[in-house]
């Protein structure tokens, strides 16, 4: 059992490291599309060439940046994987990476974009192809399922149209998780959201620079004398983050 010392001295380390963290993504060590380039990006989506594939672009580029959906499960999405509740999307993510089934979640933005792009976009997108995809969420112009090439060649497109560094599926999704921390969301829940089965998949994905957090964590009394690797360090951190909150609560009762 730790001593009141320790357990005062474990809380000011986790304070420090909250604090260290949100440096390293203000000073911008965390890769993906910033927030000014995101709507760019989506300003862009709405001058596309054609009002259905502007509808479409939308919603695409929502539920990559709003939801962190990986490029194969935006692509898998059927008609039947999206719910408006109220004013919030539900998404069902059928078979994500590793053929798990999850769920993701967008906002208001989203539900805007799938209302308009079911209304008056895919009802024109599917004309053009016929029953070829009858269920597809996404469509190319010609109205087959919108695929992962075209998906990553309409995203580079809409980078260069936005003014914007170039553009990938990938990035809008380490832009998901990167504002989230920025906004004050702590990394176990950017886990879950991102779906990874580890909490280092989700601190190595947000390539977060752990040199000064390694050396904090010396501090610990748990820590040992050597310094444990990264992947191993941001587990240890979250779970000494779960015993100083359950300490907290003792405390309070």
């Amino acid at each position: 059992r730790l001593s009141a010392h320790d357990e005062a001295r474990a809380l000011e380390i986790m304070r420090q490291l909250e604090r260290e963290l949100r440096q390293l993504v203000a000073s911008r060590q965390l890769s993906g599309a910033g927030k000014r380039e995101i709507e760019a990006l989506i300003k862009a989506a709405e001058r596309s060439f054609s009002p259905p594939i502007a509808l479409r672009d939308r919603l695409l580029v929502e539920l990559l940046y709003g939801s962190g959906l990986r490029r194969a499960e935006t692509c898998a999405l059927n008609l039947s994987d999206v719910r408006v509740v109220g004013k919030e999307l539900t998404i069902h993510i059928e078979s994500g990476k590793g053929g798990k089934e999850g769920y993701g979640l967008a906002g208001t933005k989203a539900c805007e974009a799938l209302c308009a792009y079911l209304k008056e976009g895919r009802p024109h997108l599917r004309r053009k192809g016929g029953e070829q995809d009858p269920v597809a969420l996404l469509l190319s112009r010609n109205g087959r399922r919108l695929g992962p090439s075209g998906m990553a060649r309409r995203i580079h497109v809409l980078s260069r149209q936005a003014n914007i560094r170039r553009t990938h599926p990938h990035a809008l999704r380490h832009s998901f998780a990167t504002h989230l921390l920025e906004s004050g969301a702590d990394l176990r829940s950017i886990q879950e959201m991102m779906r990874h089965k580890r909490l280092s998949s989700t601190a190595i994905y947000l390539h977060v620079d752990l040199t000064h957090l390694r050396r904090q964590y010396r501090y610990h009394p748990r820590s040992g004398v050597h310094v444990p690797r990264e992947a191993d360090l941001v587990e240890q951190i979250a779970e000494l983050r779960g015993e100083v909150n359950a300490l907290k609560k003792k405390l309070v009762y």
